[in-house]
């Protein structure tokens, strides 16, 4: 998931733009039924959540977790995420 080699600026701005951009292009292939084999996992980890790569603050002010959090967290709450790559929804 390396971002662009032909962009010049790789400034904490820049990077995580182009990190963002190439996780968007790759969660927007996901289907639920292919989220269990997402390569997202292997970059599960403990470290601390990256806002806007793996949560964003949305305009109440709650912390809403992305698709490719999800993915990388590797399955379903069943709570309705707003982003749930598995399909699942409060309907369900």
């Amino acid at each position: 998931m390396q971002p662009d080699p032909e962009v010049d600026c790789r400034c904490p701005k820049c990077l995580k733009a182009a990190i963002v951009e190439k996780i968007e292009e790759y969660t927007a292939s996901i289907t639920p039924e292919t989220a269990h084999a997402s390569i997202a996992r292997k970059y599960a980890s403990d470290a601390k959540l990256v806002e806007d790569i793996d949560y964003y603050v949305n305009e109440d002010g709650l912390l809403v977790f992305t698709k490719w959090y999800l993915l990388k967290r590797g399955f379903c709450c069943k709570n309705g995420c707003r982003h749930c790559p598995y399909g699942f929804t409060t309907s369900s």
